[in-house]
């Protein structure tokens, strides 16, 4: 029984911290955003527009393909990728790499998007 409440715990710490390990950290983005990287939110339209982070662009995460075939996306500029809980933000950077850029991090959350730049709001 022990063994089984262990292997429980084990696995929900492992849910909740495991896809923060890919993440860039708040000081490394608001480094790179000071040298011309795009900080780039994959949230829907209406999460960006309820809750904007100064300098962020907005391509919805399902616009994402479609706006790399438009050449939208620079691969020669650090792109930054942020959503409300950092699960899309991380499918948008697999998609992004699988594509041919290179220079992509994915910041994780809005709020940690929003401490990079130093606050909420356009």
């Amino acid at each position: 029984m022990f063994g089984l409440i262990l292997f429980i715990i084990l696995v929900l710490v492992m849910w909740v911290y495991l896809p923060r390990l890919g993440w860039v950290s708040v000081s490394d983005a608001r480094e790179q955003l000071q040298v011309g990287a795009l900080l780039l939110d994959v949230r829907s339209r209406a999460e960006y527009n309820s809750q904007p982070v100064k300098g962020a662009m907005n391509i919805p995460v399902d616009e994402l393909i479609a706006a790399i075939q438009k050449e939208e996306l620079s691969k020669d500029r650090t792109i930054l990728l942020f959503c409300a809980s950092g699960m899309r933000s991380g499918a948008a950077r697999r998609t992004l790499r699988s594509y041919g850029y290179t220079q992509v991090e994915n910041l994780g959350t809005v709020a940690r998007a929003a401490e990079a730049v130093g606050g909420a709001g356009s």
